[in-house]
């Protein structure tokens, strides 16, 4: 593993694709265990007192990035599709498996599930596929998205997280019905600017549930007027740029939060 801007980061550890049978699977398997007894308690310490979220899951496209790296899987979709296949569905199998127990093991809270700061009726999970900023729209579609959907399958509630650097793959989530809801994380400027994303986000909006994270007040107020606020919720990321314009290591200062409370309060007003 590797640290960069205070992100941890996993050194691929696969030269060639064909060697991903050689992983000692039932090796990881055990250390799953360890993980779900963490989740145990978790459960018996919390009293009932907090939800307990089961994280986000990671996609098999993007399990499989840890293996064999982004440029490398990507170039194996051209050269070997079919071996790509057979090791996404295994770690479909294999992640799906994983979040069953850790779901198992999770009461509910109020009903619902607590999942990074979102709660949900029913057992909730957030599913993400950083890789999609790599792949088309119908690569995305043909070899993916199915495996996203079989790991999901049965629960009640699954957001899907991606990042505006991959909006080309939203409209293919949307229109799968396996999703209630699309998270978009705003990366400008390495992905569209907010008001490229409009014609986007009306089209999931008219599909699904949208949560848009990471957007400065100044940005939604570019785009807010396009949007329906019937399944819209906003997590909202405020930072001082005379300070940083490094959105990732910035918390939000008080009168940052007044900001937005006053902001929420206006956009409320101009709705009623």
């Amino acid at each position: 593993m590797k640290t960069i801007a205070g992100i941890s980061w996993v050194e691929p550890v696969l030269d060639e694709i064909q060697d991903w049978h050689a992983i000692d699977f039932d090796a990881v398997r055990e250390r799953s265990n360890s993980i779900l007894e963490s989740y145990r308690n978790l459960v018996r310490d919390s009293q009932s007192r907090y939800g307990i979220s089961p994280g986000v899951l990671e996609g098999p496209a993007d399990i499989a990035v840890r293996l064999l790296g982004e440029q490398k899987l990507a170039l194996e979709l051209y050269d070997n599709s079919e071996i790509v296949d057979s090791m996404l569905a295994f770690l479909t199998a294999f992640a799906r498996e994983l979040a069953i127990k850790k779901l198992n093991i999770i009461p509910r809270f109020e009903g619902g599930t607590a999942c990074n700061g979102y709660w949900l009726p029913g057992k909730d999970v957030g599913i993400q596929e950083d890789f999609g900023q790599m792949i088309s729209p119908q690569q995305f579609r043909e070899i993916i998205l199915k495996h996203d959907r079989t790991i999901v399958e049965g629960l009640d509630n699954v957001w899907f997280h991606i990042h505006s650097g991959a909006l080309q793959i939203a409209k293919e989530i949307a229109d799968s019905g396996a999703f209630g809801c699309i998270q978009i994380t705003n990366d400008y400027p390495a992905g569209p600017s907010p008001k490229e994303m409009i014609s986007t986000l009306q089209y999931i909006q008219k599909r699904s549930c949208l949560i848009l994270r990471k957007l400065s007040l100044d940005q939604l107020d570019n785009i807010i007027e396009y949007l329906s606020p019937e399944g819209l919720a906003l997590d909202i990321q405020c930072y001082d740029s005379t300070v940083t314009k490094d959105i990732q290591t910035t918390l939000m200062t008080n009168e940052e939060a007044k900001q937005v409370i006053t902001w929420a309060d206006d956009w409320m007003n101009h709705l009623t």
